[in-house]
């Protein structure tokens, strides 16, 4: 009895929408944003990278390394396939986003894969992609990868999210890179409060702190591990809620496809 009061308390209430430039029946929003975190300190995410396409910020991403390839690690739905990849470029080792840093690395995106089924209408399933730089970031204090999980590793209960995305629903997205650790949920819970989660291939976490807006495609690091454990996927329309998770790309069910793709970009 107290399992089902728990559940019901959880995913009561959840008010979902689609966050994108495409109409979807899918009652989920794709998102990008920490709340309710604090500001990170300098060399803190030296893997984070912020995308920008052709009308400026997009989303947030990671710095990995596959087979001495030097890749970037980011959300589907921030990537649109009828674009020439070019109108993408990345920028690392910047704390704030709005201002030029000595720190700042600069590269121009010149190859993409992604995920051949995702599908946004079915709760963003494989909602991952890879790109490849016309040059690799130098990699120094501010700018490092970060480390994969082994295939199928189960992430820890404590988990850290970081972007550049909203502060709260009405603000826009932030210009100092963002921080918060977050509680990870079971997967139990997670399919009991959203359609089509898929335990194998997602996992949720949050609830008072947490990603959204903004934030889409940004990393996810087990605590315990310091590895890559998530990638920001989607989220609920209140963010700012208790008990209102986000969801996230399970890193390790897709170390086969990551590096299949790192081969052939």
């Amino acid at each position: 009895m107290n399992k089902i009061i728990l559940i019901y308390i959880l995913i009561s209430g959840i008010s979902l929408e689609i966050n994108g430039d495409e109409s979807s029946d899918f009652p989920f929003e794709a998102i990008p944003r920490v709340i309710n975190g604090r500001k990170a300190g300098w060399g803190e995410f030296p893997f984070q990278i912020g995308l920008y396409n052709h009308q400026g910020f997009s989303c947030g991403g990671s710095i990995i390394t596959v087979n001495g390839k030097q890749l970037i690690l980011t959300a589907a739905h921030c990537i649109d396939k009828k674009l020439d990849p070019r109108f993408y470029h990345v920028t690392a080792g910047n704390l704030f986003r709005n201002t030029k840093e000595s720190t700042q690395q600069w590269r121009q995106v010149v190859k993409f894969a992604v995920h051949k089924d995702y599908n946004k209408d079915k709760g963003h399933i494989n909602d991952i992609a890879l790109l490849r730089l016309h040059k690799p970031f130098a990699v120094n204090y501010y700018v490092s990868p970060v480390s994969l999980p082994p295939r199928g590793e189960k992430i820890g209960i404590t988990a850290v999210v970081s972007g550049w995305g909203i502060t709260n629903v009405i603000d826009p997205t932030s210009n100092a890179l963002l921080t918060a650790t977050i509680t990870v949920w079971p997967d139990s819970i997670c399919s009991a409060a959203v359609p089509f989660y898929d335990p194998s291939a997602m996992l949720c976490a949050g609830s008072y702190r947490g990603s959204c807006k903004g934030d889409s495609g940004g990393p996810l690091l087990d605590k315990k591990t310091n590895q890559l454990a998530g990638v920001v996927s989607y989220g609920v329309e209140f963010c700012t809620k208790p008990n209102k998770p986000g969801f996230y790309v399970r890193v390790s069910s897709y170390i086969d496809w990551i590096e299949e793709q790192a081969r052939d970009l």
